[in-house]
């Protein structure tokens, strides 16, 4: 958590997150959103196009879901520094994952 992630543990909240974006997609949330973190729940919603009411729901922001993962992706003093730079890393992540759903 207070170190940067390797790849590997990136690729797998990647495939993580696709899958639970594919489930979504094809069942949609209400078997979702009471099960999975508020994290990943949010996560999900901004991966497939940023699904305003569950943001809402959840008291969230794109800004805001980018900048929650920032740290998970990238470790404490990265996520920090992402964080300081208007989550760019994180956003790029989330763009890359979307096109790999």
């Amino acid at each position: 958590m207070f170190s940067r992630q390797p790849d590997v543990d990136r690729d797998r909240r990647r495939a993580d997150l696709i899958n639970r974006a594919r489930l979504v997609r094809a069942h949609g949330w209400d078997d979702y959103r009471a099960v999975w973190s508020s994290g990943e729940v949010v996560g999900v919603a901004a991966l497939l196009g940023g699904d305003h009411d569950i943001h809402e729901e959840f008291d969230e922001s794109l800004q805001r879901v980018w900048a929650r993962w920032a740290f998970d992706l990238w470790g404490l003093g990265d996520g920090q520094a992402d964080v300081d730079d208007n989550c760019r890393q994180s956003r790029r992540w989330f763009i890359d994952t979307a096109r790999a759903l």
